[in-house]
Protein backbone atom coordinates (compact mmCIF):
# COMPACT_ATOMS: atom_id res chain seq x y z
CA UNK A 1 0.00 0.00 0.00
CA UNK A 2 2.73 2.43 -0.92
CA UNK A 3 0.16 4.70 -2.56
CA UNK A 4 -1.50 5.78 0.68
CA UNK A 5 0.21 8.93 1.84
CA UNK A 6 -2.92 11.07 1.92
CA UNK A 7 -6.12 10.05 0.17
CA UNK A 8 -5.74 12.57 -2.67
CA UNK A 9 -1.99 12.18 -3.26
CA UNK A 10 -2.28 8.41 -2.83
CA UNK A 11 -4.88 8.23 -5.56
CA UNK A 12 -2.94 10.63 -7.80
CA UNK A 13 0.23 8.55 -7.45
CA UNK A 14 -1.68 5.33 -8.12
CA UNK A 15 -3.40 6.86 -11.15
CA UNK A 16 -0.11 8.08 -12.65
CA UNK A 17 1.50 4.69 -12.08
CA UNK A 18 -1.30 2.62 -13.70
CA UNK A 19 -3.28 4.77 -16.15
CA UNK A 20 -1.33 3.69 -19.26
CA UNK A 21 -1.36 0.05 -18.18
CA UNK A 22 -5.16 0.08 -17.81
CA UNK A 23 -5.70 1.85 -21.12
CA UNK A 24 -3.42 -0.56 -23.00
CA UNK A 25 -5.13 -3.54 -21.36
CA UNK A 26 -8.61 -2.24 -22.20
CA UNK A 27 -7.67 -1.59 -25.83
CA UNK A 28 -6.73 -5.26 -26.12
CA UNK A 29 -9.57 -6.60 -23.98
CA UNK A 30 -12.55 -4.61 -25.23
CA UNK A 31 -11.73 -4.73 -28.90
CA UNK A 32 -13.11 -2.51 -31.63
CA UNK A 33 -16.43 -0.74 -31.33
CA UNK A 34 -16.02 0.00 -27.62
CA UNK A 35 -14.77 3.39 -26.43
CA UNK A 36 -11.95 2.23 -24.18
CA UNK A 37 -10.95 5.74 -23.14
CA UNK A 38 -14.44 6.41 -21.78
CA UNK A 39 -14.41 3.07 -19.98
CA UNK A 40 -11.05 3.85 -18.37
CA UNK A 41 -12.18 7.35 -17.39
CA UNK A 42 -15.31 5.93 -15.74
CA UNK A 43 -13.27 3.26 -13.92
CA UNK A 44 -10.86 5.92 -12.63
CA UNK A 45 -13.76 8.14 -11.53
CA UNK A 46 -15.31 5.25 -9.61
CA UNK A 47 -11.95 4.43 -8.06
CA UNK A 48 -11.55 8.03 -6.90
CA UNK A 49 -14.98 8.00 -5.24
CA UNK A 50 -14.34 4.63 -3.57
CA UNK A 51 -10.65 5.23 -2.84
CA UNK A 52 -10.90 5.25 0.99
CA UNK A 53 -12.43 1.74 1.08
CA UNK A 54 -10.45 0.00 -1.70
CA UNK A 55 -8.01 -2.51 -0.25
CA UNK A 56 -6.41 -3.73 -3.52
CA UNK A 57 -6.66 -0.79 -5.95
CA UNK A 58 -4.94 -2.27 -8.99
CA UNK A 59 -7.19 -5.32 -9.19
CA UNK A 60 -10.22 -3.26 -8.23
CA UNK A 61 -9.86 -0.71 -11.03
CA UNK A 62 -9.17 -3.43 -13.63
CA UNK A 63 -12.23 -5.38 -12.48
CA UNK A 64 -14.43 -2.29 -12.74
CA UNK A 65 -13.08 -1.56 -16.22
CA UNK A 66 -13.76 -5.14 -17.34
CA UNK A 67 -17.34 -4.92 -16.04
CA UNK A 68 -17.83 -1.62 -17.86
CA UNK A 69 -16.43 -3.14 -21.06
CA UNK A 70 -18.93 -6.00 -20.80
CA UNK A 71 -21.78 -3.52 -20.46
CA UNK A 72 -20.51 -1.47 -23.40
CA UNK A 73 -19.97 -4.62 -25.47
CA UNK A 74 -23.62 -5.54 -25.08
CA UNK A 75 -24.57 -2.17 -26.53
CA UNK A 76 -21.97 -1.90 -29.30
CA UNK A 77 -21.84 -4.19 -32.28
CA UNK A 78 -18.37 -5.68 -32.57
CA UNK A 79 -16.63 -5.25 -35.88
CA UNK A 80 -13.54 -7.03 -37.05
CA UNK A 81 -10.31 -5.11 -36.58
CA UNK A 82 -8.66 -3.43 -39.52
CA UNK A 83 -5.58 -4.81 -41.28
CA UNK A 84 -4.53 -1.21 -41.84
CA UNK A 85 -1.52 -0.30 -39.67
CA UNK A 86 -2.58 3.34 -39.93
CA UNK A 87 -5.78 2.44 -38.07
CA UNK A 88 -3.69 1.26 -35.12
CA UNK A 89 -1.67 4.48 -35.21
CA UNK A 90 -4.84 6.60 -35.36
CA UNK A 91 -6.21 4.61 -32.40
CA UNK A 92 -3.19 5.69 -30.36
CA UNK A 93 -1.16 2.46 -30.51
CA UNK A 94 2.49 3.53 -30.56
CA UNK A 95 5.46 1.54 -31.83
CA UNK A 96 7.98 1.72 -28.97
CA UNK A 97 10.71 -0.53 -30.34
CA UNK A 98 14.01 0.79 -31.65
CA UNK A 99 13.60 -1.42 -34.72
CA UNK A 100 11.60 -0.11 -37.68
CA UNK A 101 7.86 -0.74 -37.71
CA UNK A 102 7.03 -3.91 -39.63
CA UNK A 103 5.03 -3.89 -42.85
CA UNK A 104 1.56 -5.02 -43.83
CA UNK A 105 2.12 -8.68 -42.85
CA UNK A 106 2.49 -7.48 -39.28
CA UNK A 107 -0.85 -5.68 -39.51
CA UNK A 108 -2.51 -8.88 -40.69
CA UNK A 109 -0.96 -10.86 -37.83
CA UNK A 110 -2.03 -8.27 -35.25
CA UNK A 111 -5.51 -8.35 -36.72
CA UNK A 112 -5.62 -12.16 -36.45
CA UNK A 113 -4.43 -12.06 -32.83
CA UNK A 114 -6.99 -9.40 -31.88
CA UNK A 115 -9.72 -11.42 -33.65
CA UNK A 116 -8.64 -14.53 -31.74
CA UNK A 117 -8.62 -12.67 -28.43
CA UNK A 118 -12.13 -11.36 -29.07
CA UNK A 119 -13.34 -14.92 -29.66
CA UNK A 120 -12.15 -16.03 -26.20
CA UNK A 121 -14.58 -16.01 -23.27
CA UNK A 122 -14.10 -12.94 -21.06
CA UNK A 123 -12.34 -14.65 -18.14
CA UNK A 124 -9.89 -16.45 -20.43
CA UNK A 125 -9.23 -13.27 -22.44
CA UNK A 126 -8.55 -11.28 -19.26
CA UNK A 127 -6.26 -13.99 -17.85
CA UNK A 128 -4.22 -14.26 -21.07
CA UNK A 129 -3.85 -10.49 -21.43
CA UNK A 130 -2.96 -9.90 -17.79
CA UNK A 131 -0.47 -12.77 -17.80
CA UNK A 132 1.11 -11.32 -20.93
CA UNK A 133 1.31 -7.94 -19.15
CA UNK A 134 3.32 -9.56 -16.35
CA UNK A 135 0.69 -9.97 -13.62
CA UNK A 136 1.27 -12.86 -11.23
CA UNK A 137 -1.26 -15.71 -11.05
CA UNK A 138 -2.20 -14.49 -7.56
CA UNK A 139 -2.89 -10.95 -8.81
CA UNK A 140 -4.95 -12.27 -11.72
CA UNK A 141 -6.93 -14.51 -9.38
CA UNK A 142 -7.67 -11.62 -7.03
CA UNK A 143 -8.79 -9.42 -9.91
CA UNK A 144 -10.98 -12.12 -11.50
CA UNK A 145 -12.36 -13.28 -8.16
CA UNK A 146 -11.22 -16.90 -8.50
CA UNK A 147 -8.42 -19.20 -7.32
CA UNK A 148 -4.95 -19.47 -8.83
CA UNK A 149 -5.82 -22.99 -9.99
CA UNK A 150 -8.76 -21.55 -11.94
CA UNK A 151 -6.45 -18.90 -13.42
CA UNK A 152 -4.09 -21.64 -14.59
CA UNK A 153 -7.07 -23.34 -16.24
CA UNK A 154 -8.15 -20.09 -17.91
CA UNK A 155 -4.61 -19.56 -19.18
CA UNK A 156 -4.26 -23.12 -20.46
CA UNK A 157 -7.63 -23.14 -22.25
CA UNK A 158 -7.33 -19.55 -23.48
CA UNK A 159 -3.89 -20.08 -24.99
CA UNK A 160 -4.97 -23.37 -26.57
CA UNK A 161 -8.02 -21.71 -28.16
CA UNK A 162 -5.94 -18.78 -29.32
CA UNK A 163 -3.43 -21.15 -30.95
CA UNK A 164 -6.31 -22.99 -32.61
CA UNK A 165 -7.85 -19.74 -33.86
CA UNK A 166 -4.51 -18.63 -35.30
CA UNK A 167 -3.90 -21.97 -37.01
CA UNK A 168 -7.38 -22.11 -38.59
CA UNK A 169 -7.47 -21.24 -42.26
CA UNK A 170 -9.95 -18.50 -43.08
CA UNK A 171 -13.21 -20.07 -44.31
CA UNK A 172 -13.93 -19.70 -47.99
CA UNK A 173 -17.57 -19.04 -48.59
CA UNK A 174 -18.83 -21.11 -51.48
CA UNK A 175 -22.38 -21.69 -52.36
CA UNK A 176 -23.46 -25.28 -51.83
CA UNK A 177 -25.20 -26.94 -54.77
CA UNK A 178 -28.95 -26.93 -54.45
CA UNK A 179 -30.51 -30.22 -53.40
CA UNK A 180 -33.76 -29.25 -55.07
CA UNK A 181 -32.44 -30.48 -58.42
CA UNK A 182 -30.95 -33.76 -57.17
CA UNK A 183 -32.21 -36.84 -58.96
CA UNK A 184 -33.92 -34.88 -61.69
CA UNK A 185 -33.03 -35.37 -65.29
CA UNK A 186 -34.09 -33.43 -68.32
Amino acid sequence: MGFLTTPRTGFANFYRAHRDELLFFMRQYAGPGVDTEDICAEAWARAYVSWPVISEPRGWVFRVAINLAHQAGKQARRTSPSDDIGAFQRAGVRWLSSTPMPGAEWGALVSDIRDGLQRLPGQQRAAVLLDHAGWSRTEIAAMLGCTTVTVRGHLFRGRAKLRKFLDEPQPITQRAPSKALEGRTR
